[in-house]
C-alpha cells in the first residue's frame, strides 16, 4: 500500500508540472494590448490630483525674487524630473559595482526516473567492440530518486575589471546628470527671475489699463460723434479715430501680454495657476540695475571652470577614454577560478558530499586580429569627445562675451527709458494743466497718459530685460545661487543663502565659487571649533608658560634680591667692621694722643711745678724772684740740663701821678688769678708789688 500510495503522489506530481507547463505557454501565447478603463484612469488622476498644488493654496507672507527662486527650485516639476533622473544615476552606480563582485550559486534539485539507469559494457578488441551478450550482466551506480545540493564559487578576473571600469563610467554619469541638474537650476532661476519681474510690472500696470482703455472707448465715441454731425473736417475725425484705435489695440496688446505674467510665475514656483500669493516689489520697487565690476577675463576663467557644459564635456571625455579600456579589455584571455561544494544522496556512492576546486583561461585567439582596428576606434572617439570639449569651449566663451556685452546694452537702455519716462510725466502734467484750463482736449490728454503708460512699462520691461541679461552673465559664468544639498535645506535656511548671495552680488563681487553644502559647513565649522581650540590650548600654553617664566624670573630676581642682599649685607657687615676697626684705630690713636696729650701735660705741669717750685715771687704772672735750684725727683735720674732763664722785661717804673690808675688796672686785670696762700711761688698782689715797689 505505501509502495502505491508513492506512485499515485509521483502521477500526481508528474500530472501538475505537466499542468503548469501547459498554462504558461497558453498565457504565453494569449497576450494582447488591454487599455487602461476609464475607472482605473479616474483612479490614478485622483492620486494624481491629491499629489498636485491645491487650487485654494495661499502663500503666507510677501514673495520676493528670493523667496520665489527657493520656492522654484523644491517644487518645480521639470526641476524634479531631473532630480530624480540624477539619483536613479546615482542607484545604477551601486548596481554596477556589484558587478565586481564574485558569483556565489546555490543550487537545489530534486530527479526522478521511471526505471532504473542501468547499464552493461563488453570489452574492446582491435578497435571494436566485442559482441554483446544474449542474457548481459547490467549495473546501476543511481536510483530512481536523486536529491542533489550544490553551492559554487566563481570569479572572472576579467570580468572584475570590466565591472570596475564600468562602475567608473557610470559614477561619471551621475556627475554628468548631476551636472545637467545644475543647468536646469540656472535655467529655472533665469526663468523665475524674467517672470518675476513682469508679474511685477503686470500688478503695477495692470489697474492703469483698463481706466485708460475706457478714457480712449469714450473719446473714441467722441469723435464719431463729431464725424456724424459734421462738426469736424471728415479727414481729421477719421484720422482722429485712427490714433484712438491704434492706442486701443495697443491697449489691448499689453494687457494680453501681461494678464499671464501672474501664471506664469506660479508654474514656474510650483503652484496652481489659481493660488494666491503678493508680490513684494509692486508698491515699493527697487529699480537699481546691478553692478558687473568683475573683469571679462575673470568670467572667462570661471565660465570654463564652472559651467555645466564644460563640466559635462570633461566626463564626456573621460568616459570615453574608459570606454576605449573597456573595448580592449574586451580582448584579453579570462581567468575563471571556481570551487565548490556538492551533495547527492546517492547510496551507491563512496562520497555522497564532496569539494571541488578549479581554475580555467579562456581566449579567443581571433581576437588579436581585432587590436588595431579597436585601438584606432577608442582613438577616434578620444579625438571626438577632445574636440567637442573644445567646441563647448568656444561655445562658452562667446556666450560671455555676449552676455557682458547685452547686460551693457540693456543697462543703457534701461537708462534711456527713465529718462524717457521723466519727461513723459512732465508732459501729463502739462496736458492735465490745459484740459484743466480747457485749452485743449481730451484726445491730447489721454494720448498723452498712453504716452506715460507706455514710458513707464518700457521702463519696467528695460529693467526685468537688465535683471534678465545680468541673469544670463550669472548664467555664463557658471555661478550657482544654489548649494549641491540644496533638498536637505530647509525652505528657510535656503532663502537666507540665497539672500546672502544676491547680497553679494549687489556689492559687485562675484561669487565665482558655489555654495558650502551643509557638509562642507560643518567641516569648516569643525575646523574652525579645533582651531579656536588648538589657538585657545596654544594660548593657555603660552601664558602657562610665561606663567612659570614669569614665576622662574621672579625665583631668579628674588635669589638675585637675596644675593644682593646677602652682598650689602656683607658689605654693610665689611664696613661696620671697617668702621670698627677704623674708629678702634682712630680711639687708640686718639688715647695715644690723649695719652700723649696726658703726658705732655703731666711733663709741662712737672715743669710749670718746677718753675712754680723755683719762681720765688710773681708779679702780673711773671717771676720776678727766683729761688735756690731745686734737687731732681729722682736721685738716679740724670741731671736735667738747667733750662735758660728767660729774661722777663722789667717793668718800666711808673711815673708818681698815675700809680693810682696803674693799681686800678692791675687789680681789675689780675683779680681772678689770686693765688693761693699756700703757694710759695705764687706772685704776690699788685698792692703788696707796689708797696714793696714803694
Amino acid at each position: 500500500m505505501a509502495l502505491s500510495a508513492t506512485r499515485r503522489a509521483r502521477a500526481r506530481l508528474r500530472n501538475g508540472t505537466a499542468g503548469i507547463v501547459i498554462v504558461a505557454l497558453l498565457a504565453g501565447c494569449s497576450v494582447a494590448p488591454e487599455p487602461m478603463s476609464r475607472s482605473d484612469m479616474r483612479a490614478q488622476l485622483a492620486a494624481d490630483r491629491a499629489q498636485l498644488p491645491a487650487r485654494d493654496q495661499v502663500i503666507e507672507g510677501r514673495v520676493d525674487l528670493d523667496r520665489a527662486l527657493v520656492h522654484a527650485v523644491l517644487h518645480n516639476r521639470d526641476l524634479r524630473l531631473k532630480t530624480f533622473e540624477a539619483a536613479l544615476s546615482r542607484r545604477e552606480v551601486g548596481t554596477t559595482a556589484l558587478g565586481m563582485l564574485p558569483e556565489l550559486a546555490a543550487e537545489a534539485g530534486y530527479r526522478e526516473r521511471n526505471e532504473y539507469d542501468a547499464s552493461t559494457s563488453v570489452v574492446l578488441i582491435d578497435g571494436e567492440p566485442d559482441v554483446l551478450p544474449s542474457e548481459p550482466a547490467y549495473s546501476i551506480s543511481s536510483g530512481k530518486e536523486t536529491r542533489t545540493t550544490d553551492v559554487t564559487f566563481t570569479w572572472n578576473l576579467l570580468d572584475f575589471g570590466l565591472s570596475y571600469v564600468r562602475a567608473k563610467q557610470f559614477a561619471d554619469r551621475h556627475l554628468v546628470e548631476a551636472e545637467r541638474e545644475r543647468k536646469a537650476i540656472q535655467t529655472i532661476a533665469a526663468e523665475v527671475r524674467a517672470a518675476y519681474w513682469k508679474a511685477v510690472s503686470a500688478e503695477r500696470l495692470l489697474p492703469r489699463i483698463d481706466p485708460l482703455i475706457a478714457d480712449a472707448e469714450a473719446a473714441l465715441a467722441d469723435a464719431r460723434a463729431l464725424e456724424k454731425d459734421r462738426a469736424v473736417a471728415p479727414r481729421a475725425a477719421l484720422e482722429d479715430q485712427r490714433r484712438l484705435l491704434d492706442v486701443l489695440r495697443l491697449l489691448q496688446d499689453l494687457k494680453a501680454e501681461l494678464a499671464g505674467a501672474r501664471v506664469e510665475l506660479a508654474e514656474l514656483m510650483g503652484l496652481h495657476p489659481a493660488a494666491d500669493f503678493t508680490l513684494a516689489d509692486v508698491r515699493a520697487p527697487d529699480l537699481t540695475a546691478p553692478r558687473l565690476d568683475a573683469a571679462i577675463e575673470t568670467l572667462e576663467v570661471a565660465a570654463l571652470e564652472n559651467r555645466p557644459e564644460m563640466r559635462e564635456a570633461q566626463y564626456q571625455t573621460r568616459i570615453a577614454a574608459r570606454e576605449a579600456r573597456v573595448a580592449l579589455m574586451k580582448l584579453l584571455p579570462g581567468l575563471r577560478l571556481t570551487g565548490g561544494d556538492s551533495y547527492e544522496d546517492n547510496k551507491y556512492l563512496r562520497s555522497q558530499n564532496w569539494s571541488t576546486l578549479g581554475a580555467s583561461v579562456n581566449f579567443n585567439l581571433f581576437n588579436i586580429f581585432a587590436i588595431s582596428p579597436t585601438a584606432r576606434r577608442a582613438d577616434a572617439r578620444e579625438a571626438l569627445a577632445e574636440e567637442r570639449r573644445l567646441a563647448t569651449a568656444m561655445t562658452v566663451l562667446a556666450q560671455v562675451h555676449l552676455s557682458a556685452v547685452e547686460f551693457a546694452e540693456k543697462k543703457d537702455a534701461y537708462a534711456l527709458s527713465e529718462e524717457y519716462l521723466d519727461v513723459a510725466e512732465r508732459i501729463v502734467a502739462q496736458a492735465d494743466a490745459r484740459v484743466e484750463t480747457d485749452s485743449a482736449g481730451t484726445q491730447d490728454l489721454i494720448r498723452e497718459r498712453l504716452n506715460s503708460l507706455l514710458a513707464e512699462i518700457r521702463r519696467d520691461r528695460a529693467f526685468a530685460e537688465v535683471q534678465n541679461s545680468f541673469g544670463r552673465v550669472l548664467d555664463s559664468a557658471g555661478i550657482d545661487l544654489f548649494p549641491t544639498d540644496y533638498r536637505d535645506l530647509a525652505p528657510e535656511a535656503l532663502t537666507a543663502v540665497v539672500s546672502k548671495r544676491f547680497e553679494q552680488i549687489a556689492r559687485g563681487d562675484l561669487p565665482l565659487t558655489p555654495p558650502p553644502t551643509q557638509a562642507q559647513q560643518q567641516a569648516a565649522e569643525d575646523a574652525a571649533r579645533r582651531a579656536a581650540e588648538q589657538a585657545a590650548a596654544e594660548k593657555t600654553a603660552a601664558e602657562k608658560a610665561a606663567a612659570e617664566e614669569a614665576a622662574a624670573a621672579k625665583v631668579a630676581a628674588e635669589a638675585a634680591a637675596e644675593k644682593a642682599a646677602a652682598e650689602q649685607a656683607a658689605a654693610e657687615r665689611a664696613a661696620v667692621e671697617k668702621a670698627a676697626q677704623e674708629r678702634a684705630a682712630a680711639e687708640a690713636e686718639a688715647e695715644a694722643e690723649a695719652a700723649a696729650a696726658r703726658a705732655a701735660e703731666a711733663e709741662a705741669a712737672d715743669a710749670d711745678a718746677a718753675e712754680r717750685a723755683a719762681c720765688t715771687r710773681r708779679v702780673l704772672g711773671f717771676c720776678v724772684e727766683r729761688g735756690p735750684q731745686a734737687a731732681p725727683r729722682d736721685a738716679d735720674a740724670a741731671q736735667p740740663v738747667a733750662a735758660p732763664a728767660v729774661e722777663q722785661p722789667d717793668p718800666a717804673p711808673a711815673p708818681q701821678g698815675d700809680v693810682g690808675a696803674i693799681v686800678e688796672t692791675a687789680r681789675e686785670a689780675l683779680d681772678a688769678e689770686a693765688p693761693a696762700e699756700d703757694d710759695p711761688g705764687a706772685p704776690v698782689s699788685v698792692i703788696e708789688w707796689l708797696n714793696e715797689s714803694e
